[in-house]
């Protein structure tokens, strides 16, 4: 079971990766697809088996669809502009990038910072929880506390994501149709 852990987490990995450097945006679209999928079942190892299925429901059928049509509307000469133009030089790392490398880097070192300097093993949260008696053992009816929370407590951020994808999906469908001259 460990080794379909790793591989599962190597898979996401290796496709975030490729959709972070990838220059062909169709290619960086699927690989985002395969990142949803492995992260899907990361979440089955966590015995999120309800979120799971939301997320390849959700987002690996319903967001990568709705990028998949934004980028069919998108004008392909602007496409090719920005291919052309982003050709000549090293793939990776220009002078232009550097901020944004050094930003990613210090958001890295953050992060390894925190999670070498926290004690997992001695968080009083989790002391607590487990003197109360709530833990997790696979045999909780967790879907019905996922839909009491997304239709209560979660509800409006869940529609403004709603608009903020349909605004996507505008803009790009405004941008295919170009300019017209009156």
């Amino acid at each position: 079971m460990t080794a379909i852990f790793y591989i599962l987490a190597g898979i996401m990995l290796a496709a975030a990766c490729y959709v972070a450097v990838s220059r062909d945006i169709a290619r960086a679209v699927f690989c985002f697809f395969g990142v949803l999928f492995a992260m899907a079942g990361l979440y089955i190892f966590a015995l999120a088996d309800f979120v799971a299925v939301t997320q390849i429901l959700v987002y690996a059928g319903g967001v990568v669809v709705l990028m998949i049509f934004a980028l069919m509307l998108t004008d392909k000469q602007l496409l090719e502009n920005i291919r052309r133009g982003e050709s000549s030089g090293p793939r990776l790392f220009r002078a232009r990038a550097l901020p944004s490398i050094l930003l990613a880097l210090a958001v890295f070192a953050v992060l390894l910072q925190v999670i070498t300097a926290v004690d997992w093993g001695n968080m009083a949260w989790r002391h607590e929880a487990v003197a109360a008696g709530n833990r997790i053992t696979g045999h909780e009816n967790m879907v019905e506390n996922v839909g009491v929370n997304l239709m209560t407590r979660y509800l409006l951020p869940f529609e403004v994501i709603s608009v903020f994808l349909l605004a996507a999906l505008i803009g790009a469908a405004y941008l295919a149709r170009g300019r017209t001259n009156n």
